[in-house]
């Protein structure tokens, strides 16, 4: 499987870059554009078949390794420290941040909570699935996103939909209208 490269308007940027199987006989392809910027075309080909295609639309912030998977010694795969990284606190937090076990190919994300840029060390929001290891690939995407709601707040917009009157939730061919039993008699 290679991948090749395009700009908007059609200019090749790379071409027929190889695909390597990770692990073998995965099924799992990983690549890394030498130069990839939002708006290109990226072509997936096995032999000359086109088997994929689309367009980078995320930007990438860093692509890096980790440098001390276990910087506090505690082994909790929720802090580590980047090779290379902003000098700024709080640069990547929010951000989804992706790491490459490049023992066994599997890619993982989490969302960055917090950001040392004096250390580069970071912490994200949960535990990996596999244990980090120096020298993984790490990539930082530029887009960024919140926490999501608490169980308290899960559960007051619960009790809120509950509590309203049944008649907000009866306009004509609406699901909450079918569902109306208001002209049963109970007895």
């Amino acid at each position: 499987m290679t991948f090749s490269v395009y700009t908007e308007a059609g200019i090749a940027r790379e071409t027929d870059t190889s695909l390597t199987e990770t692990p073998a006989s995965s099924g799992l392809y990983l690549g890394t554009a030498t130069l990839l910027v939002t708006g290109d075309n990226v072509v997936i080909k096995d032999g000359s078949a086109v088997v994929g295609h689309g367009q980078q639309s995320i930007e990438v912030a860093l692509e890096t390794t980790i440098l001390d998977a276990n910087p506090d010694g505690s082994n909790t795969d929720v802090t580590f420290t980047l090779s290379a990284g902003s000098t700024d606190d709080d640069e990547y937090n929010n951000m989804v941040i992706a790491v490459t076990d490049v023992s066994g190919g599997v890619v993982s994300a989490r969302r960055a909570v917090d950001y040392v840029g004096a250390s580069k060390k970071v912490s994200v929001d949960a535990a990996f699935e596999f244990p980090l290891a120096d020298g993984d690939r790490v990539r930082l995407w530029a887009s960024t996103y919140s926490q999501t709601a608490d169980a308290a707040a899960i559960s007051d917009i619960a009790d809120a939909v509950w509590n309203e009157t049944q008649s907000d939730h009866l306009a004509e061919g609406s699901t909450g209208a079918k569902q109306d039993r208001s002209d049963r008699i109970e007895r």
